[in-house]
Formats: structure tokens, C-alpha cells, sequence
């Protein structure tokens, strides 16, 4: 699965360092914002690779993935297991 959720934290926390030295409030802002999106992908990616894993103990090899969301994000997943 292409993305690391390690990588994923360590951009966050560049973001919040940039957050820091900004001389701005909106780039402050623009930097705590970019930091939330990466932590938010961070927890998106563990979250896939955790059900990988079940679905995988399971021995599902076909699967449908749906991902429910509202404007704040995603709010629900579910996995169906295809016939």
C-alpha cells in the first residue's frame, strides 16, 4: 500500500515547527492546517493497513472498500466481502 503513516507524522511535525517560526497568524494558521491534514492521512493509513491486515488473517483475498465522508472528512468505512 503506497503511503507511510511514519512519514505522514514526521511532515506534521515539520509543519508544526514551520507553525512556530511563521512571522504571520495566517501563515501560522496555513502551517497548523497542513499539520492536521498529515496527522489526519497518518491515522487514514493505519487505519487501511489495520483492516489489510484482519482482512488478510482472514484469508479475503476480494474485498470492497466504501469511504463515507461529510465536509469535516471521513466519518465511516466499510468493508464488504465480494462472492
Amino acid at each position: 500500500m503506497p503511503g507511510n503513516p511514519k512519514e505522514c507524522h514526521e511532515q506534521a511535525l515539520v509543519c508544526m515547527a514551520l507553525a512556530k517560526e511563521a512571522h504571520t497568524q495566517a501563515a501560522q494558521r496555513l502551517f497548523h492546517e497542513l499539520a492536521e491534514s498529515w496527522f489526519r492521512l497518518a491515522v487514514e493509513l493505519e487505519d487501511a493497513q489495520n483492516l489489510l491486515a484482519v482482512l488478510a488473517e482472514m484469508e479475503v483475498e476480494t474485498f470492497e472498500v466504501a469511504l463515507y465522508s461529510d465536509e469535516d472528512g471521513p466519518v465511516a468505512v466499510e468493508a464488504r466481502v465480494k462472492a
